[in-house]
């Protein structure tokens, strides 16, 4: 399993090779429509062939009143932000969702844009929250916080669930640290 870190690595690695094949920016213009995303936003293609966003923005430390005008602001043409990371113990998925919801309107009013816009979040179950039961529970308040984006009908929400710092205690059994 990859760590964040080399995860990392890799997308910029990704980025790097986009510009040693004669591009100057990774948002060289718009290009066609596709899946909810703009063709010039630089993904990677998952296993399940699903596209992810390389380059986003991160929000778990913002002062929870600059949030959601960091989300709009990131959505818009300038700057297709379309993959927000932020993390339940944060304390502001609600802002996120708000932004995200704000700035599609607005993306999809100034860019004639009819469609869906896809967006992704990531956020995170935090460590004390581990186990089934309590993981559950984490995962359905982090999806409670998102409901604005993910009932708004010009939003085409991806939400991925990552443990925060995860890592493993041997006094715990069923962590299975081995």
């Amino acid at each position: 399993m990859l760590r964040a870190a080399h995860l990392l690595y890799w997308a910029v690695l990704s980025a790097l090779v986009h510009f040693s094949k004669g591009q100057t920016s990774l948002y060289s213009g718009y290009a066609k429509k596709k899946a909810g995303l703009i063709d010039d936003i630089p993904t990677v293609t998952l296993s399940n062939g699903e596209r992810f966003p390389q380059v986003g923005l991160g929000v778990g430390n913002l002062q929870a009143n600059r949030v959601e005008n960091m989300v709009y602001e990131g959505i818009k043409a300038e700057h297709r932000i379309r993959l927000i990371d932020t993390a339940y113990a944060s304390g502001n998925e609600k802002q996120v969702a708000r932004g995200i919801v704000s700035g599609v309107r607005r993306f999809r009013k100034t860019e004639n844009y009819d469609d869906p816009v896809q967006v992704h979040v990531v956020t995170k179950v935090w460590y004390t929250h581990l186990g089934y039961n309590r993981t559950k529970i984490s995962v359905k308040q982090s999806l409670d916080n998102l409901i604005d984006a993910i009932k708004d009908p010009n939003v085409d929400l991806r939400v991925h669930v990552l443990i925060h710092w995860p890592r493993c205690h041997d006094g715990i059994e069923w962590m299975d640290c081995e």
